[in-house]
Order: structure tokens, then sequence, then C-alpha cells
């Protein structure tokens, strides 16, 4: 399947895809990656991710809606009386959150006290979290939810007909190659509605980086559309951005696979990756993005916070790690280790992905139904680094999670599912074993085989000496800005 996204990846640079504006706007770049993503995850007759295990009712929709307008908008008018200003603006990423929506600062947090950022505190009208500290910049994109309310219909309607023109053979090309199907003519709606409120949303970035004047901006996920947008106006503003690397980056993983000689605007200068190790997996725009090894802060000072249970302690537990994709198989697969491995001597959890929290119950009843003999961790009740240290296995699809565990010596096995392929460079570096069903599974746990006890490679995944490596990184990058 990863024949498939190069295919694709073809596709774009034939239509001339990144580059392609309409009214100012590089309205594909916005989209690329739901619409690709979703072409993978049915060419691999995956399940799509869960939104909610909530429904509400339309009465409800209106009055959240109502609510978080009335609360940026005094966000907004907060902010016209901040005139803090800083050489770095901070955007944090929603995956920093707590399980009680307060920030944790997982990626981040190592920088805020040595590098005083000023960060935002709303990036979109749906996630408006307040930040705490008294260097925080509110703001809110009122545009955010105009076009929530607001359509325009006819000159909407009169771009929506451009784009169609435009991106129907190019689509009809990927979904060929990638034997899925897709309802076109939805997907151009909404990126119509984009291309509508771009240039009203540049100008607003515009003022607001002209009032903060940050010499770099740093975020994390730089993919989400307001980082984009934000990218897009520092590139117009001369200031250089920097994207740190967040979780898993492979051959698979759209945002950071591109076949461009040029720069593109919506996509970070800089970055700063866990290791020399997955660079191999980026693809980058051949023109304005660099890449450079510098670690991952929070996973270093985990591992020295929850330090390797003894033998005694990890000996046959078995963590299953899930995700919103692959969580149906992966769970039935618990299910199976659980009844055929003997009872007195293996013990089996199963960690499930943040998405699947509140949609577990109802998704999988058959793990509902073994939760007295099935251990179910859900996220934010303990650290996954605390079940690292009490586990001697680890199964898993494809997951950060899984290079995350060979700080612990893991014996790391991953299941011939969906995206398994996302797991490639950990299995040629003989850190982890493919096996396809759950009697091969068993063999192996039985055997015990790859025994990843030794964890002197540590380094090699993951770059020590993270924190102060992004920080001189930004210092001299800093120290360059204000030479030029």
């Amino acid at each position: 399947m990863e024949n498939c996204l190069d295919e694709i990846i073809k596709i774009e640079k034939k239509y001339n895809l990144y580059t392609d504006s309409i009214d100012g706007c590089n309205y594909w770049m916005y989209h690329r990656y739901h619409i690709i993503t979703s072409m993978l995850i049915d060419a691999y007759g995956m399940n799509h991710p869960y939104e909610s295990g909530n429904k509400t009712s339309i009465i409800a929709k209106y009055f959240s809606l109502f609510y978080k307008l009335l609360k940026g908008l005094t966000s907004y008018i907060q902010s016209i009386f901040v005139r803090r200003k800083s050489p770095i603006l901070l955007l944090p990423s929603p995956r920093e959150l707590s399980n009680q929506d307060k920030y944790c600062f997982m990626y981040t947090g190592f920088m805020l006290a040595p590098l005083h950022p000023i960060l935002l505190s709303n990036h979109s009208i749906g996630d408006l979290i307040t930040i705490p500290g008294d260097n925080v910049f509110p703001f809110l994109d009122v545009i955010a939810v105009l076009e929530k309310g607001i359509y325009w219909r006819k000159k909407k309607d009169e771009v929506k007909q451009e784009i169609v023109k435009r991106l129907r053979p190019a689509l009809l090309e990927m979904l060929g190659v990638s034997g899925t199907t897709m309802n076109i003519d939805d997907e151009c709606d909404l990126i119509a509605k984009t291309v509508f409120v771009h240039g009203i949303r540049v100008k607003y970035f515009t003022r607001l980086l002209q009032r903060i004047h940050p010499q770099l901006v740093v975020e994390v996920v730089y993919y989400n559309n307001t980082y984009m947008l934000i990218n897009e106006t520092a590139n117009n503003m001369n200031i250089k951005t920097i994207e740190l690397q967040h979780g898993l980056v492979d051959p698979l993983h759209v945002a950071y696979r591109f076949d461009s000689d040029n720069k593109i605007p919506q996509v970070p200068n800089y970055i700063l990756s866990f290791s020399s190790f997955w660079n191999k997996s980026f693809l980058m725009p051949k023109v304005g993005t660099e890449l450079y090894a510098t670690g991952f802060p929070y996973y270093e000072e985990e591992l020295k916070r929850n330090k390797r249970k003894d033998y005694a302690t990890r000996k046959g537990r078995i963590m299953f790690v899930s995700g919103p994709t692959e969580g149906e198989s992966l769970s039935r697969l618990a299910v199976e280790c659980y009844e055929l491995l003997p009872k007195d001597e293996f013990h089996i959890l199963y960690r499930l992905h943040p998405d699947e929290k509140n949609v577990w119950r109802e998704a999988y009843p058959w793990l509902v139904a073994y939760d007295d003999r099935i251990e179910v961790a859900e996220p934010g009740k303990r650290s996954i680094y605390e079940l690292f240290a009490e586990s001697e296995f680890l199964v898993g699809v494809y997951s950060t999670v899984l290079f995350e565990g060979i700080g612990y010596g893991l014996r790391t096995y991953v299941y011939k599912k969906g995206f398994y392929e996302s797991m490639k460079p950990l299995v040629d570096a003989n850190y982890a074993i493919i096996f396809e069903n759950i009697n091969e599974l068993i063999e192996l746990i039985t055997l015990n085989k790859n025994d990843q006890g030794d964890r002197t490679r540590v380094e090699e995944i993951w770059k020590e000496n993270a924190a102060n490596n992004i920080i001189g990184f930004i210092m001299d990058l800093l120290e360059g800005v204000a030479d030029s």
C-alpha cells in the first residue's frame, strides 16, 4: 500500500496541486491530509476513527455554538488589550491536553521557563481551552465561527464549481489507483468553504503576528488548518517556523510525504525529529524544509520517572496497544489470547486509544464481556509509561507506542493488519517481529522470542539530551535572525 501512496503523490505533482490556487488559496494543501488518509483507510479495509461516543440534539449543538461564540468573542475583546511580545510564538497541540481538559504540555513544557514564549490559547472555535499563565495571548479566529453559520451561497457555489473543474480529474485518478470511492461533490463543498474564508483569515493572522512580532513560530502538529494558515502567513512575513515531531512518522504518513521541488508555505521551515533514525521516513519538499535530529524531551523524562520493574513483576504481562482504526481486530485478538494462554502464567492488559475512551463499550462488546478478566486501561487514569514498566510483551498494529516500548526492553510484536507496514523501520532494525494470526502470536510469546532485554540501542531511536538540543537549536536560530 506504500506504492499506492507513492502513486497518489505522483498524481498530485502531475496536476500541480501543491501550488494550484484559487483566489490566492492553495486549496489542496488544506485538505490533502484528510482526503488521502481517508483513501488509504478505505483501501486497507479499516475502520475510520471514532469522532465521539456522544450524540447531541440539534438544539444542543446550536446552544454549544452560541456558548463558544460568546466565550470566543470575550477572548477576542481581551486580546485587543494584550500588548505582550516575545521572539517565540508557541502553538501547542490539542494532544497536550490532559484528561481534565487542562494542558500538560507534553511536547512543549520543557521550553516554557527558559524561552518564555507567547502561547495562543484558542486554536479554533471548536477547541476553546484556556491555557493558564501570564504569557498567553488569547485570540479568536472569528471566521471559524462565521463560516459555520453564514454561507454567502452564491459566491461559494461559484468557487465550488471552479474547484470541481480543477480537482475532479485528479481525484478520479487517485480513487482509481487506491480502488476506493468518495463523494467528490461533498469534498469540493468543504474545500470551497476554505477558499471562501481564506483571504479574511490571512488578514486576521497577519494582524495577530504583527502585534506579537515573533521571530520564530514553534508548533506541534503543523497540518491542522489553523496552523498551516499561520505558517503561510509567517512565510509571507519572513518569520521562520519550526515543528516538533509529536508521534509516528512513516512512509504512509501523508503529512510528511511530498514530491515537490519548491517550497510549500503551509509546511514548516524546520522539523526537529526524535533522532536521525526517523529522518529516513520523511519525504519533505526539496526546498524550504530542513530536518534536524534533536530528541523527545517528554519521553526522556518519563524513562527516568518510570523505571522498569524487576522481571518477577513484569513476567507474563502482555500489553495490547489499541487504535481507532485497528481496535476491532486487535481487541478480538486480545480475547483469543486470553483464552489460549495459561491463566496462571499470563496477564493481559488492553490499553485503549484516547479516541476509543467514550465508545469502546459500545464498539467492542466482546471486550466488555471479558473486562473482569482482561484489564482494560483507559487513557488518563494511568501513564502509559507506568504500564510499560510493568509489562514484558507489547502487541499492536501501528503506533508511536511500539517505538516507545523499546526503552523498556519490551518484546514487541506487530499484528499484520491495516497500516502494519508503518512498522517496517522497527521490524527491519530487529526491534519487533510481525505475526499474522493468533497461533503465531501464542508461539512467539510462549517461546520468548525477540528478547529485547538489552536497551543499549535506545539512543538509535530516541536521541539523548533532547531538551538541551532543542533549546540550543532555537537559540542559535534566534541569533541568526538577529544578525541578519
